[in-house]
């Protein structure tokens, strides 16, 4: 199945703009376009695009982001150790961003109990 921009744009709740954008830095390979200019998207492109949008949404940067769209279909994870370890560290990251969450509700849920955001001595 085939998709334009705004289909695709809708299905993956991604910006026209940062589709092309992702595009133009090759974050997407070269899309296909109809005789007119518009281009084609796939249901690889949407795939691709929700896998960017999942690291995005947990931190990566697009730099970082960018080796793990290099692996092949056929390609083993194994054959790429220096990704492993990038992703093991960036999962040890948010693990931590977890723990100091839960310190924060932590926090919270004692002032609500307490009934009192006051800081006495």
């Amino acid at each position: 199945m085939t998709y334009s921009i705004k289909q695709i744009s809708d299905i993956v709740n991604l910006s026209t703009h940062t589709i092309r954008y992702y595009e133009k830095i090759n974050l997407i390979p070269e899309i296909e376009r109809t005789s007119s200019g518009y281009r084609i998207y796939n249901d690889e492109d949407i795939e691709r695009l929700k896998f960017i949008t999942c690291l995005k949404n947990v931190g990566m940067s697009l730099d970082n982001i960018k080796p793990f769209l290099t692996i092949k279909a056929n390609d083993l994870l194994s054959e790429y150790p220096e990704l492993i370890d990038m992703a093991l560290k960036h999962k040890e990251d948010m693990m931590n961003q977890i723990a100091d969450l839960k310190r924060v509700i932590e926090i919270i849920d004692s002032k609500l109990e307490q009934n009192s955001f006051t800081f006495e001595r």
